[in-house]
């Protein structure tokens, strides 16, 4: 899918988060964007600072660092090409200004979330507080982030029943907010997942009149609500709504009040960077540039 759009304004801003009333001084603001600079590395072009984001993006979103069942935070790869990824963080960091830094943050996948949660609302939050020492360690090493955003946490086609799933993410969520008080946390979520969930769903998910108390925001994918198919090019991969799925904006729009997530709390992400051409000839590279 390919299109091109006067928002556009740096290239290597790659998703935009919005949201749709007036929002809490304290949370991202009205808008943020996804933030990747290494476009020296990967393109040979000169690498787009984080002075050059658009003022209308009152918070960068930085993708992003994994936690594994030890506690130790790092890049989801940390082959060679991925290495100066948290050199672009720190750089974002030192010179961000009044923008806020969020920070993609999970386990790799939920059978290891599943597993690091096991009892924690019946143990104390053992397992939590443990890895709070490690979460600890990597914010003193990069200064400045100022919330995370929980990855990884919907179920997948090789899960299963989890009891106590929101207790557990509660008790979680409750010592982060205790060992970080100034952090501002809240949950990646797909709006595809949302829609499968909350109309043919295969086992009990969250409950997120559980967790909302302790969960500053929600951010709702609709960068993959469906694939890009010929139907697409004419109605987007998001249509407001549509008879060849089942995927669009107004049954997100049901689906999110089913989950009773608050309104108020809802950001909205999207991609805003073209990502082919008409004959789909070009690659990464040839797409990127600064303004259109």
């Amino acid at each position: 899918m390919y299109f091109y759009n006067s928002l556009l304004l740096i290239s290597n801003i790659l998703l935009l988060i919005v949201h749709t009333q007036s929002q809490d001084p304290n949370g991202i603001g009205i808008s943020a964007c996804g933030f990747y600079g290494a476009r020296a590395e990967d393109c040979g072009l000169s690498d787009v600072p984080i002075t050059k984001a658009p003022a209308t993006c009152l918070s960068i979103f930085f993708d992003g660092v994994n936690v594994d069942l030890r506690y130790h935070i790092g890049l989801p790869c940390m082959c060679r090409p991925n290495l100066n990824q948290l050199v672009y963080l720190d750089k974002i960091l030192k010179m961000k200004g009044s923008k806020r830094v969020f920070l993609l943050y999970g386990h790799t996948t939920i059978q290891e979330w599943t597993a690091m949660l096991a009892c924690e609302s019946c143990n104390g939050g053992t397992n939590s507080l443990d890895e709070m020492k490690g979460l600890k360690a990597f914010l003193d090493e990069h200064p400045g982030i100022d919330g995370l955003v929980l990855t990884n946490l919907e179920f997948n086609e090789d899960s299963f029943e989890f009891p106590g799933y929101s207790e557990n993410l509660k008790t979680y969520l409750e010592v982060m907010k205790k060992s970080f008080p100034d952090l501002i946390v809240g949950l990646d979520l797909s709006g595809r997942f949302l829609i499968d969930q909350f109309t043919n769903p295969k086992i009990p998910w969250l409950d997120i009149t559980v967790i909302d108390s302790v969960t500053d925001f929600y951010v709702v994918s609709v960068v993959f609500l469906n694939e890009c198919t010929g139907n697409d090019f004419r109605n987007g991969i998001a249509p407001m709504t549509a008879s060849y799925t089942n995927y669009t904006l107004d049954k997100l729009k049901d689906v999110l009040k089913q989950a009773c997530i608050p309104k108020e709390k809802i950001h909205f992400k999207f991609k805003i960077n073209p990502t082919s051409d008409p004959n789909d000839s070009l690659m990464y590279c040839d797409l990127t540039m600064e303004k259109t």
